[in-house]
């Protein structure tokens, strides 16, 4: 199990690195391959964080939603690893 939170971490660290916010992070839109490497997809919400702006849109799966999501406030990449 270690390995595959790690496999996960390491996607959403790569993505946040470049600045992308994936905002439905789930066990749906993970891969597992052959080889146990699990893999992050469906980019479809993705957005890419600038400065211009507050995201405020309640965007992504309800249920795996963080709360300042959830209430419209304003909110960061952080929400992609709430727990």
């Amino acid at each position: 199990m270690f390995f595959v939170s790690q496999d996960i971490a390491q996607g959403m660290h790569y993505m946040h690195l470049g600045n992308f916010i994936h905002r439905d992070l789930k066990s749906g839109n993970l891969l597992l391959s052959k080889s146990g490497t699990v893999k992050v997809t469906d980019f479809g919400l993705s957005r890419f964080l600038d400065k211009t702006g507050d995201m405020t849109a309640e965007t992504g799966t309800y249920r795996w939603m963080a709360p300042e999501v959830i209430r419209h406030e304003p909110y960061t990449k952080a929400v992609d690893v709430y727990r």
